[in-house]
Order: structure tokens, then sequence, then C-alpha cells
């Protein structure tokens, strides 16, 4: 029988895949080896629930015990399938093992590791863990973290803080002209606030970091926090 035409790139990508999947989750994942035996919750199901422009995503445990993440910025059945697809890693695993559990589901797939679609997922998932973790122990999760730091924080919008954002996508560099425009739109916003309110301006991802650093020095005398 004639063997099927199957390139050697793609035999060599199926046994990589294979590979990693086994050391990720065979008994040699030096995770594996330091799992916490002092209790039996698990895992059970992992669910997206579509939401608007959201999806919100709910993990059950054999327990009873139940966490709610919140996936933003992503298509929502785009994100709904995601969450579905990477719920054979975390089957039956405990859900207190909150930085094993993103390792293994960032680590699980070479083509999407570090991702915006995959991150995005798994910052609701992270979420989620941590929402059972606090609810298994008692307390509010800011104190699995390490305890309250401050009593108060600053909130936008308000009457004294405005957030401008910076209505890219734009270029690797900016000409004068789309600088100046920038420094227009933070301008504008601190006419809003006036000089004792707070200026926010968003740059998120849509201004690399050559544009940034034309646009820093321009913006000084605007005394705005750049996020």
């Amino acid at each position: 029988m004639p063997l099927p035409n199957v390139s050697r790139r793609a035999l060599l990508a199926s046994a990589g895949l294979a590979m990693l999947t086994e050391v990720v989750s065979g008994q040699e994942n030096p995770g594996v080896a330091v799992a916490d035996r002092t209790t039996s919750i698990k895992i059970t199901r992992v669910t997206p629930l579509p939401g608007g422009s959201k999806v919100y995503v709910k993990i059950e445990t054999n327990h009873g015990v139940t966490g709610y993440g919140e996936i933003t910025g992503l298509e929502p059945k785009v994100a709904a399938a995601l969450v579905t697809s990477v719920f054979e890693l975390l089957k039956d695993e405990n859900p207190t093992r909150i930085e094993h559990l993103w390792q293994k589901v960032y680590r699980s797939h070479r083509d999407m590791r570090g991702g915006p679609f995959m991150v995005h997922c798994l910052s609701a998932i992270d979420m989620a863990l941590w929402d059972i973790t606090g609810k298994l122990w008692g307390v509010p999760v800011y104190r699995l973290l390490g305890g309250p730091c401050r009593d108060k924080i600053r909130c936008y919008p308000n009457a004294k803080a405005y957030k401008q954002a910076a209505g890219g996508p734009y270029p690797f560099a900016g000409t004068p002209k789309e600088i100046a425009a920038l420094v227009e739109r933070i301008a504008d916003g601190r006419k809003k606030v006036g000089p004792e309110g707070a200026m926010i301006f968003d740059a998120h991802c849509c201004l690399p970091p050559p544009i940034l650093i034309q646009l820093a020095g321009a913006i000084q005398p605007y005394d705005t926090k750049s996020l």
C-alpha cells in the first residue's frame, strides 16, 4: 500500500506537537510532581457565557465552588471557542494551583503562546481560578495577593479626571503632523479637567514605541500620565 502524501514538515510538526503535549501532561513535567495531595478538589467544567461584547468564563469544581472571569476586547464567538478548547488542559486539575495552570495553558501550543487571543482568554481563566481560591480560603482575593497597600484609589472618568484615547492605530513612527494631532488630543483633555485634574492618555496598543518616544517630549507641559 502506498504511503499517504504527507510532507516532511507536516510530519515533524505533528511529532513536535505530540512531544510537547506529552511533556505538558506527562509525569516528567515538574509541575505534576509537586501536585497538592492534601485536597480532592478538581475542575469539572469550564463554560463560556457570551454577554454582549464580552464573554464571562465560569469554572466549576467537584466541591461545588465556582469561579468567574471576564474576557474583554476579543470577538465573543472566538473567545468562547478558545475557552472551550483549553478545557482538556484544566479538567481534573486543582484550581488553586493558579501559576501551574497558567503556565500549562500558556505553553500548550507554540503557535498560540503569547498571542493576544489566547492571553485574553487565559486572563479570564486566571480570574476565575483566583475567585475559586479566595472562596475556598474565605478571604478577598487581594488578601491572597499580599493584602491591601492603600485605602483609596483614583478613578476615571469623573469631574477631576479624564481619559483620552489615542485614536489609532498609528504607524511605526509618526510625522510631525501626526505627533501634533496627538498632542492636540491631549491638550483638549487637559482643558476638560483644568490644571487641578488628572489627564490620562491611554496609548494601549495603538502607539508603537518609536512614536511614543516622539510624543513623550511633546506632552511634557500637559503633565500627562501615559498608560
